[in-house]
């Protein structure tokens, strides 16, 4: 299972990504990023999807550069070999359905 991970920043700090770097896609918005500095993350997401459109992940999750204070939560673990939220794998959330 192909899990994207989809940051959109302006001059947050992506520590918080730590080595999960399979698939993950920065669209930077500062002034000297490599993404204009439209329609907030909205544009980004949009963008993204049409972009990447035939290669797109199963599971794709789209956050903020600072995903704690935009209410992602703290239960959740970015790890070299997998995403974790409270403890659970999230592809192994998904497959359940």
């Amino acid at each position: 299972m192909k899990v994207d991970l989809v940051v959109t920043r302006f001059h947050e700090d992506l520590d918080w990504i730590g080595d999960y770097r399979d698939r993950v896609f920065i669209y930077d918005k500062s002034p000297t990023g490599n993404t204009p500095n439209l329609g907030r993350e909205a544009h980004t997401i949009l963008y993204h999807i049409l972009d990447k459109w035939n290669d797109l992940g199963d599971v794709t999750m789209f956050l903020q550069g600072d995903p704690l204070e935009h209410g992602f939560g703290r239960g959740t673990v970015f790890r070299s070999n997998g995403l974790s939220y409270l403890g659970r794998e999230i592809s192994d959330q998904f497959n359940e359905h």
